[in-house]
């Protein structure tokens, strides 16, 4: 869970990069519902798979790179196991 302080203006404040991230994408460009649509059909589905076979190798690893920049990897680090992961490197 991630944990959520108010400030003193009373808005919500938090320090995961995740919902730093989502927080903006929402604000920009992807409605909430299109990713409560995502998650549902492709992440929180029934007897969806733990491991997930990409069928594109570049935008797999451009995913893989984000997802371990989030996590707090800087780029090049980031980047060098993304091309590992799929076999670039």
């Amino acid at each position: 869970m991630t944990s959520v302080e108010v400030t003193a203006e009373l808005r919500p404040a938090s320090e995961d990069r995740l919902a730093h991230f989502l927080y903006v994408l929402m604000r920009q460009s992807v409605t909430s519902g299109e990713i409560e649509k995502i998650m549902a059909d492709n992440i929180e589905k029934a007897g969806a798979p733990s491991l997930v076979v990409f069928s594109d190798p570049f935008l797999a690893g451009k995913a893989i790179e984000l997802a371990e920049r989030l996590k707090g990897a800087s780029y090049p680090d980031a980047r060098q196991f993304a091309l590992r992961e799929i076999g670039a490197a």
